[in-house]
């Protein structure tokens, strides 16, 4: 065909924040995943935790020790002494990081290091379980915002005032996860969460008991606190009326819920171990999955799903880390661009790659003339819907009150309603036209529709959709 490109034609559509889709706060299409493995030079590929400090690099704590990413380079830092570990997985270790604490790394054997800026190296400050006087599970530490040291073990939960005095605080329980609002310090074990006041005055309030809890967050502009739990989901209470918050489980949120972070004041982002991380909307509660190991899976496709830790960095980018696939970067584009083709078996894609002509309708969604009829893409739910198929889709243009006027080669000009139904096809048949191989179409603002095509005259239809008047073509 004379008239037709033979090269395929990629569309690339720019996606600003304020077109993304309506119902996600975040969206797969603004980011570009890249992975950081051994081959890197990652202590190893099996991450517990992920920080930023206030310098922007990122510190990842493996089973191995502690490595810092500077954007280009990978730094190691081994920890000192020689310990027994007694679980088969090898050594846990965690991060803590505050501005004002700065970077702590901590193991299941209780001992807790602090970064020296000065000595470049993590210094042994204590041994938990030196102090307690038996072995120790430390699954938490934790420095609160009147810096008391706080301790999540497996006998409980204790803390180091400023006195330097240990104190039990929860005995007997296993303890997973410390946070504090306000002035409450919040408790997280296998038995339930347990809510506690700094001044000890209101006593021990427990939620759910029954409940085995991995990871806390707290929303704190809603006054919200998001549950993590073992094998029940995510869960949400309301810290103001004392209520449980419905939210819509999928059931990979019934893996157990290592991590809870917030991206922005919309959204929540959940690592689950065995599910991938899901993006969770603050207002609706709804969540979806934004990344993982599927195929179908582009811009966001994880090296592992078993993923234990979850943050943003201050650019927008998401840092992952799995227990198998090392570290997974989510990187925000601020052009994010998507490739649009199309796809064998896939009604949910362009129905043709070869691209004649794009036009945006008054509802948002774009409309795109190929050699296999028009694909109408709507950027608020994502879905497609095809037109006119096996028609050769020259070009399109926009009438009044949402419609579309196509213009086809060999079979005129179709003028179709926004919901892509055909209001009125014009051809020579119909006598409105004088060729049906149609070039170009141009609507005119008081309703009146220019044809030129092949082989005819130029014709002008009025606003009645009625032919107005011919013009003779002077080829060159």
């Amino acid at each position: 065909m004379l008239i037709m490109k033979n090269t395929t034609i990629y569309i690339f559509i720019l996606l600003f924040l304020s077109t993304l889709n309506a119902f996600a706060a975040i969206n797969r299409d603004v980011f570009e995943t890249q992975h950081l493995s051994t081959s890197h030079g990652l202590s190893s590929q099996r991450v517990f935790s992920i920080v930023e400090d206030k310098f922007g690099a990122i510190w990842i704590s493996t089973k191995d020790g502690v490595d810092r990413y500077n954007g280009n380079i990978i730094k190691n830092y081994k920890l000192t002494g020689q310990f027994y570990h007694g679980d088969m997985a090898g050594r846990i270790l965690r991060l803590f990081y505050s501005e004002k604490d700065g970077l702590w790394v901590y193991d299941q054997t209780g001992k807790i290091f602090k970064y020296s800026e000065k000595n470049d190296a993590f210094i042994l400050i204590l041994a938990l379980d030196h102090l307690i006087q038996e072995p120790v599970t430390l699954n938490k530490f934790y420095i609160d915002n009147q810096g008391n040291y706080w301790f999540g073990t497996q006998s409980g939960a204790y803390k180091i005032d400023h006195n330097n005095e240990l104190i039990c605080v929860l005995s007997n329980k296993y303890v997973t996860d410390i946070i504090s609002i306000n002035n409450c310090n919040i408790i997280a074990t296998s038995q339930g969460v347990y809510l506690l006041s700094s001044d000890y005055m209101n006593g021990i309030q427990v939620l759910n008991p029954d409940m085995y809890v991995q990871t806390l967050y707290h929303d704190d502009e809603k006054n919200e606190l998001w549950i993590g739990t073992f094998n029940e989901g995510l869960r949400a209470f309301n810290m103001n009326d004392k209520s449980w918050i419905s939210i819509k489980q999928n059931e990979e949120n019934l893996n157990p819920i290592r991590s809870i972070t917030s991206y922005d004041d919309q959204t929540l982002l959940v690592g689950i171990d065995g599910g991938g991380v899901y993006s969770v909307n603050k207002d609706n509660y709804k969540s979806s999955l934004l990344m993982g190991i599927a195929d179908n899976i582009r811009h966001t496709r994880l090296q592992g799903n078993g993923v234990y830790t979850v943050i943003k960095d201050t650019q927008g980018n998401i840092w992952v880390g799995s227990y198998t696939g090392g570290v997974s970067v989510a990187i925000l584009l601020h052009t994010p661009t998507t490739i649009l083709v199309h796809e064998t078996g896939n009604a949910n894609s362009l129905i043709d790659n070869n691209i004649n002509g794009v036009e945006e309708n008054i509802d948002g969604s774009i409309w795109f003339s190929t050699d296999s009829g028009i694909s109408i893409c709507s950027m608020k739910t994502g879905k497609w819907m095809h037109l006119l198929k096996g028609i050769v889709i020259t070009g399109l243009c926009k009438g009044e009150k949402g419609t579309m006027w196509a213009s086809t080669y060999g079979n005129g000009v179709y003028h179709l309603n926004k919901h892509g139904e055909i209001i009125a096809h014009m051809s020579t048949k119909t006598k409105d036209l004088t060729t049906n191989y149609i070039l170009s179409i141009h609507f005119e603002d008081d309703g009146s529709l220019w044809v030129g095509g092949l082989g005819g005259k130029l014709v002008l239809i009025n606003e009645k959709k009625k032919r107005k008047q011919l013009y003779d073509i002077d080829w060159v």
